[in-house]
């Protein structure tokens, strides 16, 4: 019986210790389902990450550029040279003969055509060269990194205990802690 009462003395004596401390000042409170304290921060590592970004530029230059042009043949003459050839032949046939007349004019038109031919040709031969100036433009690509803080690894001591995790941020000397205490039953 004796156990029984000093076991009861300090189990009160030890719950109006505790109710004492944190009713006058003490340095823990109690919130939810645990009381938050305060631990001594023994590191802080910062957790980064390497962002790349590409950047255009774009590059312009102004450049002389050659062009040819070349000159087809046209069939305009020759296709003119045959309805005057076939006009003068049609004309100076007999006008008793028509197939006297319609020879000529087959001929003649066939000659003319031949001239026509030949005439545009000896006019439209070569090639004709200009330049112009003109814009240029690439694009290439500039590569940039960037280092950022994306948290913490932070490295603690709680009441002889070393404890470690990652924050978003960096929790400078202590970090607030969240003790829950049970009886063990």
């Amino acid at each position: 019986m004796i156990k029984q009462v000093i076991t009861g003395l300090m189990i009160t004596g030890l719950s109006c210790s505790l109710a004492l401390a944190d009713g006058h000042g003490g340095y823990s409170k109690h919130h939810g389902k645990g009381r938050i304290d305060h631990a001594r921060v023994l590191n802080v590592d910062p957790i980064t990450e390497t962002l790349t970004h590409r950047v255009p530029t774009e590059t312009c230059w102004t450049e002389r550029v050659r062009y040819e042009d070349r000159r087809d043949h046209s069939y305009t003459p020759s296709i003119i040279g045959g309805i005057l050839g076939a006009a003068v032949g049609n004309s100076l046939g007999h006008k008793r003969h028509k197939t006297n007349r319609a020879i000529k004019a087959v001929a003649l038109g066939a000659l003319g055509a031949s001239i026509g031919n030949e005439i545009s040709r000896n006019h439209s031969r070569g090639t004709s060269v200009s330049y112009r100036n003109e814009e240029r433009c690439e694009v290439s690509y500039d590569t940039s990194y960037e280092e950022r803080v994306v948290g913490y690894d932070v490295t603690y001591r709680y009441r002889g205990e070393t404890y470690h995790t990652k924050m978003d941020y960096d929790p400078g000397n202590k970090i607030r802690v969240r003790v829950n205490v049970r009886p063990v039953m």
